[in-house]
């Protein structure tokens, strides 16, 4: 078995470390003071023994000369004969420390534990592309890579002259945009080989965000009531900013203009019912026209008579006219409940 000179410098580091772990980490650099942010890549693929914190991470310093110099910082060595390696976000950002590297201007981001798996490099795609910008815009306070979304707006790789593009195991740096922001943005993206810069461009991406909306299940007209069977709340990646409305916000409320099946609604699409001085629309005792919906399906029941007093968006009790029995709607208008029948179930 193969040992190398990293690797027993990595067991020292182990050693030396193991007393200090609970004293360094006191007082940890919050990002916005920070100078210099290391966010780890989750499982990288490696095609070289001696692994280096470029190799895992993207790091965002205030000069090349410092990125550079935390790119060649030494984190673990590969055995021979060994497929993989770990490494905890703690041993990495104490040995940057032990490096030199003070802790009031450094944060270490990403996950807890690093799997580093060793393998032979394929040339870089533009889905690589895509994802290193996706690591730049993470930088950015308020953002997740659960509800975020990085496309390029055209071929990347495809651009670049071909003795760059059919390169292996180059190293992909995308810098981060001033401000976070949706839509379009132009990023500097740079791809390494080894220490030295094998090409420099900037690419147009599309940034969006998961944002939850309204959308249109039927065509409304002017002045129409929402009825909860019109829409349907979903969770979609969009490139600006949604409303994100509530569903008070929406049922029992009038569209302002003629909308389409399949429409976003926004809160300028929509129009407050006018209601009486104490917001009630319906009072405890008053006839009320009852329908039920589900499945695509909308049926007129016969009246009820309201039990309690209701404003719109409040579900009340009612009694039916026929069957006397209770059920239960929601006030959409005066005088008019709807019934969830999916809801029900």
């Amino acid at each position: 078995m193969k040992v190398t000179r990293q690797s027993c410098r990595g067991a020292s580091l182990n050693v030396l470390l193991s007393g200090l772990v609970t004293v360094v980490l006191v007082g940890v650099a919050d990002q916005g003071a920070a100078q210099i942010v290391v966010r780890l890549h989750r499982d990288p693929v490696v095609s070289r023994s001696d692994v280096r914190l470029g190799d895992i991470a993207t790091i965002t310093a205030r000069s090349s000369r410092d990125s550079a110099a935390l790119s060649s910082v030494d984190i673990a060595d590969i055995r021979s004969g060994e497929e993989a390696t770990t490494v905890r976000r703690s041993y990495i950002r104490i040995r940057l420390m032990l490096a030199g590297w003070g802790r009031d201007t450094l944060v270490v981001e990403g996950p807890e534990t690093v799997r580093i798996k060793y393998g032979k490099l394929q040339p870089v795609t533009d889905a690589d592309v895509e994802r290193a910008a996706l690591e730049a815009m993470l930088v950015m306070p308020g953002t997740d890579e659960e509800n975020l979304q990085v496309r390029l707006m055209g071929v990347f790789m495809a651009s670049l002259l071909p003795r760059v593009r059919q390169l292996g195991g180059l190293r992909v740096e995308v810098s981060p945009p001033v401000r976070a922001q949706l839509g379009q943005v132009s990023l500097s993206v740079r791809l390494w080989k080894g220490q030295n810069v094998a090409a420099t461009r900037t690419a147009r991406f599309r940034v969006m965000k998961r944002q939850k909306v309204v959308v249109t299940r039927v065509s409304l007209q002017r002045g129409s009531i929402i009825e909860e069977n019109d829409v349907q709340f979903e969770n979609r990646f969009l490139s600006m900013k949604a409303d994100e409305p509530k569903e008070s916000d929406v049922y029992g409320h009038s569209v302002q203009r003629s909308i389409g099946a399949g429409t976003i609604l926004s809160l300028r699409d929509l129009r407050t019912p006018v209601q009486k001085k104490n917001g009630y629309v319906v009072k405890a005792r008053d006839n009320v026209r009852v329908t039920a919906v589900g499945n695509g399906l909308s049926i007129q029941l016969a009246r009820a008579e309201a039990l309690e007093s209701g404003r719109v968006g409040e579900i009340i009790r009612m009694r039916n006219a026929v069957s006397k029995k209770e059920i239960f709607g929601r006030v959409v208008e005066p005088g008019k409940v709807v019934i969830n029948m999916a809801a029900a179930r």
